[in-house]
């Protein structure tokens, strides 16, 4: 009789192990999902810079440093008027008003474009 009690204690022990085993399994399945979800904005934040780290070096700048040697070639008079009516310090606000807008939508829920 001792022997039946003792078996069967061994099969319910086994049970509750898995039982224990498959409660584990769940809870960790749980927890890997759940740092999966945080990491995932970062991962995609990430793959977004890469882009636009990639976009921007796709950018040729040679037409921009071919055509400065132009800027000496315009008379003296003409940048003397140019200076005097300070297209240059327009040229400036107007290009650092650019970047602002672009760099503002950015933002997030803010739409691209406008």
């Amino acid at each position: 009789m001792q022997a039946i009690v003792t078996g069967i204690q061994f099969v319910l022990g086994k049970i509750v192990a898995l039982a224990r085993f498959v409660v584990d399994l769940v809870l960790q399945v749980f927890v890997d999902m759940w740092e999966f979800m945080t990491d995932l904005p970062v991962w995609v934040f990430d793959q977004s810079l890469g882009l636009v780290e990639t976009t921007i070096g796709a950018i040729n700048v040679t037409v921009i440093t071919n055509n400065l040697s132009a800027w000496g070639s315009i008379p003296s008079n003409v940048l003397e008027v140019t200076s005097a009516l300070g297209v240059g310090n327009c040229a400036a606000v107007i290009s650092a008003a650019i970047l602002i807008r672009l760099t503002l939508q950015l933002i997030p829920f803010t739409r691209l474009g406008s």
